[in-house]
């Protein structure tokens, strides 16, 4: 399975469309919410997750807020 470095995440989100630029950003930035959630970082995923449901749109913030119940803590 090939890996994405954070480099490559960034890499990937770049747009001259300034729309899609801000809808790949966060995607990006999801990714890498559950890619610390899969290394076993509970609290760096926790603390990002709670910044998502905090801060972005509602779409993102209500998945945001699903992982945080699965993870057992309140978002």
């Amino acid at each position: 399975m090939e890996q994405l470095t954070p480099a490559a995440l960034l890499a990937a989100a770049d747009d001259p469309d300034t729309t899609r630029k801000k809808a790949k950003g966060l995607r990006r930035d999801f990714l890498q919410r559950g890619v610390s959630l899969m290394k076993g970082l509970k609290e760096e995923a926790t603390r990002l997750f709670r910044q998502a449901a905090s801060d972005c749109p509602h779409d993102y913030s209500a998945a945001a807020g699903a992982e945080l119940k699965v993870l057992g803590v309140v978002p």
